[in-house]
């Protein structure tokens, strides 16, 4: 967006589904940086419960080490975890077969926890 000067604002609106702190910094809900053009530019919507936000570029890439981006899906959406231990320092032999029956929408992701969430490397 940009503002009334003309200046360009790299913004990014995040949704964070757990809510349990919130952004506070610059773009925050509260912040004295949202003129109520900008607010309407972007369709701000205001604080809600949503954990919606909004946070400068430059911002996400000092705080935010990392981010999961997930995809919102209808109810009718089925979810499947598998858990696989793979042999550490070895070459994985392991496969996964889905059998599907009619033409669908598949997503595969290999994930592996956070060094701070298995307190060390994994490799």
């Amino acid at each position: 967006v940009f503002d009334s000067s003309g200046s360009r604002i790299r913004l990014l609106k995040i949704r964070n589904p757990h809510a349990k702190s919130r952004w506070q910094g610059s773009w925050s809900h509260s912040s004295s940086c949202w003129t109520q053009e900008l607010r309407q530019a972007v369709a701000y919507e205001g604080h809600n419960n949503s954990g919606m936000f909004f946070i400068a570029l430059d911002d996400f890439l000092q705080f935010f080490e990392n981010t999961t981006i997930c995809r919102i899906r209808s109810e009718a959406w089925q979810e499947n975890r598998v858990l696989v231990k793979l042999p550490c320092g070895q070459i994985p032999c392991f496969g996964i077969a889905v059998e599907v029956f009619e033409t669908t929408e598949c997503s595969i992701s290999l994930v592996q926890p956070e060094e701070r969430v298995r307190q060390g490397r994994f490799y």
